[in-house]
């Protein structure tokens, strides 16, 4: 079985529950609302693409970085609640704090982020390389976020992902939305792709995050609606692209329109070491609706899904649908992961044939 290990940003997720409250309410000063419970749970990419890898049955390794702090000792809990491996590879730290988001996710209202980046962003290379010497797949979550591996334009994470592909790992990335009031809003995004994406195999970020990255002038339009305004022609003209600056698989995460794919040639797929089936293929799946409880991880949940059908070698129609299916069964519960269960039953459950 292939061994993926996910790096970057690991936090505590801190998600009171507003969804009683009008956005427009909350926010006034000087007013005691009511509200529901307070939901603890792990969140970035580490915990919310690892956790899922793992529910959905991968060999995962968790390389992050967090504090000796209370909130440390609770991430590791955390982990340890699922499986007892999966903290194995973490490191502690008594020099920083860990870093820990709230949640806020008023009524009728996409989910935003208050988030204290601690430890994430001391997160070092030499924190990662030694995790790897058995493992097949790198993921690498949020860099806008992991401050010391972008210093110096990206030149860290470039060299961790040569580094990697150099082992034999295949290598793959998610972002998030750069902040403009913060460092990931200072980067020369175009120019910081540039450099990394040769060494990314699979990447796919979602309509707002490479819209601010690659398409500022569309995002600042478009804002957090990006993907209600793309439609196939940009998709692939987007695609493109991003198979020019060096990737084998490209695509982008479209939120309730679903998930567009699109494959790099057979040499660029072989050297990835990615199903050469998969060469000049486009798929753009739809989502599948269900009732929703929280968007929280929705679309790494999605990655995860995409990451181990690769592993299977799977077509890009199942691939697309696994995706979509996992991605489903994480936004019917409140966290990230609780929801999502193994590989057989979301296909099963969703009736596609693997």
């Amino acid at each position: 079985m292939a061994r993926i290990a996910v790096t970057g940003h690991l936090c505590l997720d801190i998600i009171p529950d507003i969804r009683s409250l009008e956005a427009s309410r909350w926010s006034q000063p000087g007013l005691l609302h009511e509200v529901g419970s307070m939901t603890w749970a792990l969140g970035g990419a580490v915990a919310n693409t690892g956790i899922a890898l793992h529910r959905l049955g991968a060999s995962v390794r968790l390389v992050a970085l967090c504090g000796t702090d209370l909130v440390g000792t609770l991430v590791c809990q955390l982990l340890d609640d699922q499986h007892p491996s999966l903290s194995a590879a973490i490191v502690r730290t008594s020099i920083h704090a860990t870093s820990y988001s709230v949640v806020v996710a008023p009524h009728h209202q996409d989910r935003s982020f208050w988030y204290f980046p601690g430890t994430t962003a001391m997160l070092h290379e030499s924190h990662i390389l030694p995790a790897l010497n058995d493992v097949s797949w790198l993921h690498v979550g949020y860099p806008p976020l992991l401050t010391t591996l972008m210093r110096a334009d990206a030149a860290p994470l470039r060299d961790l992902l040569a580094s990697a592909q150099a082992r034999g790992c295949t290598t793959s990335i998610d972002m998030v939305v750069p902040d403009s009031n913060a460092r990931s809003g200072s980067y020369a995004w175009p120019a910081v792709l540039a450099r990394i994406l040769p060494h990314v195999d699979l990447f796919v970020p979602s309509a707002a995050e490479i819209c601010a990255m690659l398409r500022p002038a569309d995002f600042q339009n478009w804002q957090q609606h990006a993907e209600f305004h793309m439609d196939v022609a940009y998709l692939h003209a987007l695609c493109d692209q991003l198979l020019a600056m060096g990737v084998a698989i490209a695509g982008v995460k479209l939120g309730s329109r679903g998930l567009f794919l699109k494959a790099g040639t057979t040499e660029r797929l072989a050297r990835a070491r990615l199903p050469q089936t998969w060469a000049g293929c486009h798929h753009w799946q739809p989502i599948y609706p269900v009732p929703v409880a929280g968007t929280v991880g929705a679309g790494d949940a999605c990655y995860a899904a995409l990451i181990y059908a690769l592993t299977q070698h799977l077509p890009p129609p199942i691939a697309g649908a696994m995706a979509a299916a996992t991605a489903a069964c994480c936004v019917t519960g409140v966290d990230a992961t609780s929801t999502i269960p193994d590989w057989q039953t979301i296909a099963q459950r969703f009736e596609i044939s693997i």
